[in-house]
C-alpha cells in the first residue's frame, strides 16, 4: 500500500538508540525504502526531524485495520503512540449482462450477430481475464481475452461470437468467465 508519514524529534534523551515498532498488520521504515515490524534510530541527546514512514503490510485480506506505532527507549518515562489506520479494498470485477439468451439463427445460415459483454473492475492488481468454460466452450469464441487495468481500475468490452455447427438444430451452451488476482470471479451463462 501507500506509505503515509510523520515527524519525530526530541531533546533531553538518553545516548541511546529509539525503537519504533509498527502495530500488527502495518510496516515502518526511516527511508521508505527498507522496511519491517520495527526500526531503530540512535539519539545522542537530541533527536533531529526524522520522518517515520508507515504502510500495511503485503498479503492483507480486505477489511479496515488500525493500531499504534511505538516509539520507545532514550530514556523516555513511557511509549510514544501514533494512532494509524487503513483499509484494504476488495478487488471486485462486475459484467452486463449477467447472461445471454435467445441468441439465434436459421438452420444452415451464419450467424450474423455477435454478443457484447460490458466488463468493469476495480481495486485490481492484474488484468481482467475473459475465457470460456464448460458446456460447449469449443463452439465459441471471445475477443480480447484479457483487459488491462491502470491504477486498479478496468474497463472494457469482450465479443462473443458463435463459431460452431449451425446445419442442425441445436442448443449450445458456455460460460464466459471474468477473472483477475484475489478478485471473486464472474460467470456470464450463454446459451445459442
Amino acid at each position: 500500500s501507500a506509505a503515509k508519514s510523520f515527524s519525530m524529534s526530541g531533546s533531553n534523551l538518553e545516548n541511546s538508540t529509539l525503537t519504533i515498532t509498527a502495530p500488527t498488520n502495518f510496516e515502518v521504515s526511516l527511508d521508505n525504502s527498507s522496511w519491517g515490524s520495527s526500526k531503530t534510530k540512535p539519539a545522542n541527546g537530541t533527536l533531529a526531524a526524522t520522518t517515520v514512514y508507515v504502510r500495511l503490510a503485503t498479503g492483507k485480506s480486505a477489511g479496515e485495520y488500525s493500531g499504534n506505532v511505538s516509539i520507545s527507549g532514550c530514556g523516555l518515562a513511557s511509549a510514544v503512540n501514533v494512532a494509524v489506520s487503513g483499509t484494504v479494498y476488495k478487488p471486485t470485477i462486475t459484467a452486463s449482462p449477467t447472461s445471454i439468451a435467445g441468441w439465434s439463427t436459421q438452420v444452415g445460415t451464419p450467424p450474423a450477430t455477435t454478443k457484447t459483454v460490458t466488463v468493469t473492475g476495480v481495486n485490481l492488481k492484474e488484468a481482467i481475464s475473459a475465457n470460456l468454460v464448460g458446456g460447449n466452450a469449443s463452439d465459441f469464441s471471445v475477443t480480447p481475452n484479457s483487459i488491462s487495468q491502470s491504477s486498479g481500475s478496468a474497463s472494457g468490452t469482450v465479443t462473443i461470437s458463435y463459431t460452431g455447427d449451425y446445419s442442425v438444430a441445436a442448443t449450445k451452451t458456455t460460460t464466459l468467465r471474468l477473472s483477475s488476482s484475489d478478485a471473486t470471479s464472474v460467470d456470464v451463462g450463454i446459451e445459442f
